[in-house]
């Protein structure tokens, strides 16, 4: 298996050479090797080097028929925001349907809310408590493949000495694109875009009209991701791009803000928020 992801990094399963003490220095209490009869380990190597982990197997007790459970999933932190924890959490759920399991559940410490967050968007759900205070999430795989990432964001523009500027972000991957992000538990659409906006640049923005567009599209086999977009003005270009995510905020003027774009459906919509600017304004709205 290969990842859309520089070359140089892959995912299979544990053989006797790989070296997992990089992660057990960073995750003293992890659990790396099998841990229950039948267990699975995916590695993630850079190189050749292992530098994550996903562990998982059959759920033990005397009602667990179907059941697996997912036993580790570790990343070293230099790797965190590639969206490879996602590659390979998606990769087990795969294996875990083809061993039969329609069920698979996980215990998080109560107080992991990143982790119950990240898990959340990937189609877990809490039920119930475990020992020593974890929170159980389980999810069902067998029965729905695709699991559905839901995403907000906007394009963006500022007003500067008479032009109309608009926001990209470049991010660590060498991607260039709208800002955009996960939904959280609780959050409406808009409030998902503001929190995300605000995170990834520092920046607060003011929405315009009812300009809403959709994005839609399939990065990988089992995950489909759904993305709305709003138009926002905001006061202020002093961006303070998100360090984990973001190499670079860029206000540009249209035409290079287009061509900066790596994806088209990023080109789609910004060039539908342009014209829709442009529309308000013929009507006499005061942007």
């Amino acid at each position: 298996m290969h990842a859309h992801n520089p070359v140089s990094i892959t995912l299979s399963p544990l053989t006797p050479s790989d070296d997992l003490a990089p992660l057990c220095r960073a995750y003293p209490h992890c659990r790396l090797r099998p841990v229950v009869p039948g267990g699975q380990v995916l590695v993630l190597r850079d190189g050749g080097q292992a530098v994550g982990a996903v562990g998982y197997g059959p759920a033990g007790g005397t009602d667990s028929a179907g059941w697996s459970e997912l036993t580790a999933l570790y990343l070293l932190p230099a790797y965190h925001g590639r969206r490879l924890g996602r590659w390979m959490l998606s990769a087990a759920l795969r294996d875990m349907t083809s061993l039969g399991a329609d069920r698979v559940c996980l215990y998080v410490p109560e107080t992991a809310d990143k982790a119950r967050r990240f898990f959340a968007q990937m189609g877990f759900s809490t039920d119930g408590e475990g020992a020593d205070g974890a929170v159980r999430l389980v999810c069902y795989p067998g029965r729905e493949l695709r699991l559905d990432e839901r995403c907000c964001g906007a394009a963006i523009f500022a007003r500067r000495d008479g032009r109309t500027l608009w926001l990209t972000e470049t991010t660590h991957k060498g991607h260039t694109a709208l800002c955009k992000g996960h939904m959280e538990p609780g959050e409406d659409e808009r409030q998902t875009a503001r929190r995300e906006i605000r995170e990834e640049t520092g920046l607060d923005v003011t929405f315009v009209g009812d300009f809403r567009a959709i994005s839609r599209y399939s990065a990988f086999a089992d995950r489909v991701k759904t993305v709305v977009f709003f138009l926002a003005r905001t006061e202020s270009t002093d961006a303070v791009p998100q360090p984990e995510e973001i190499r670079q905020v860029h206000f540009l003027p249209f035409d290079q803000a287009l061509d900066s774009l790596t994806y088209a459906d990023d080109r789609r919509v910004l060039t539908a928020a342009r014209d829709y600017l442009a529309a308000m304004e013929a009507g006499g709205a005061e942007i």
